[in-house]
């Protein structure tokens, strides 16, 4: 059909970082499904194009057309890129209360990234706490890395410690805990977790060790 091939035209242009011939396809579309929405909508969140993806997706609502999981993932993934917190908590709370999707991980993650980024510890840990279903270390290692950016030294202890204990044999947690330490000039810690991971035999290549002076730390 017509739309299923505007569709396809439309994912090809985005997926090649032609948004903006994406648009202008996806806009002469007469029928469009969820899949043609929802297409356009991720394409515009990778493009760094947040506002058009929001607006697109209130104008799928607008039309009828139901969003679907993926759908909520383009959105929420575009508020991550643009820092548009409160439009990504809303989203996020939307899903379920409006459309009765359960919100999975990958969604979580994007709100805690989100919250992280600007600094808003707090929100992020309730979020966590209230999520049914335990958090990977992929939101623990973005709040992580979140609280280096920010210099949250005490956050940074309690969720290394979450991540030692979780995935105590993981080279990935070693490499973030080390990149944090470093960031913040946590040379003990950043020592302590250098040992640890040699006995597990991490190579040394594979984590962002620094040199000072000519010693590494």
């Amino acid at each position: 059909s017509e739309t299923v091939t505007a569709t396809g035209l439309t994912d090809m242009y985005v997926k090649c970082g032609e948004i903006e011939n994406g648009i202008v396809l996806f806009d002469a579309m007469l029928e469009r499904d969820v899949v043609s929405w929802t297409g356009i909508i991720v394409g515009c969140g990778q493009n760094g194009r947040a506002k058009e993806a929001i607006r697109y997706f209130r104008e799928m609502i607008g039309s009828g057309v139901e969003p679907n999981e993926v759908t909520f993932f383009g959105v929420l993934t575009a508020c991550r890129h643009s820092g548009l917190v409160e439009q990504g908590r809303s989203v996020l709370e939307s899903m379920r209360c409006e459309y009765g999707l359960e919100p999975c991980l990958e969604h979580y993650y994007c709100v805690v990234d989100l919250l992280g980024q600007a600094g808003r510890f707090q929100e992020a840990e309730e979020l966590i706490n209230k999520m049914p279903m335990e958090p990977d270390k992929t939101i623990w290692m973005s709040l992580l890395t979140a609280c280096g950016t920010h210099n949250n030294a005490g956050l940074v202890t309690v969720i290394a410690e979450k991540l030692l204990k979780a995935f105590p044999e993981d080279p990935s947690v070693y490499t973030c805990l080390s990149n944090v330490y470093a960031m913040m000039g946590m040379w003990d810690r950043l020592s302590g977790v250098r040992e640890a991971a040699k006995k597990l035999g991490a190579k040394e290549s594979g984590l962002s060790w620094i040199e000072i002076g000519g010693t590494k730390v």
